[in-house]
């Protein structure tokens, strides 16, 4: 699947926004990778499983996650996310990310969250959790760069 993808340059984009929201469902989870077939490129689907525990999370934990440095998803070890590592052909893929998320007004940021459907039931406590968490996450993007960089152990490509 991955020999037929055009798109490498978004895979340190995948790795970074994974990290960003603590997605543990994606590793060896096949379905949630897809290649589309016009456009050759991979894509990421399914984010049911963001902020570390999937559909458990809530305000007390994601303030627990508010820690720097955060530890490296353990679902990279998974041998897709290899693969995927292994083909990203660019120095500096970690630092262009973080400096294009950090980039982002905090408005910009937050307006993903003006879009959750009411009857999703989010109480307003967890709801202002979720805000705090990317807002901690955008204040904290090198420390991002910087625990993909070395938990991967990034050695750059030229």
């Amino acid at each position: 699947m991955l020999e037929r993808v055009r798109n490498n340059s978004d895979f340190a984009k995948i790795f970074f926004f994974d990290q960003l929201v603590n997605n543990s469902d994606r590793g060896e989870n096949t379905g949630n990778w897809f290649v589309d077939e016009n456009t050759k490129k991979l894509m990421i689907l399914d984010h049911t499983h963001v902020f570390r525990i999937g559909q458990l999370w809530n305000a007390i934990s994601l303030k627990q996650d508010e820690i720097v440095p955060q530890p490296l998803l353990p679902e990279f070890e998974g041998s897709l996310y290899k693969i995927l590592l292994d083909k990203i052909g660019v120095s500096a893929p970690f630092y262009s990310i973080a400096a294009r998320w950090k980039s982002l007004d905090r408005e910009d940021v937050l307006d993903v969250l003006k879009d959750i459907p009411d009857d999703w039931g989010i109480s307003d406590d967890d709801l202002a959790a979720m805000e705090e968490f990317l807002v901690f996450q955008y204040e904290h993007a090198e420390d991002l760069e910087n625990v993909l960089k070395t938990g991967l152990d990034w050695k750059g490509k030229v």
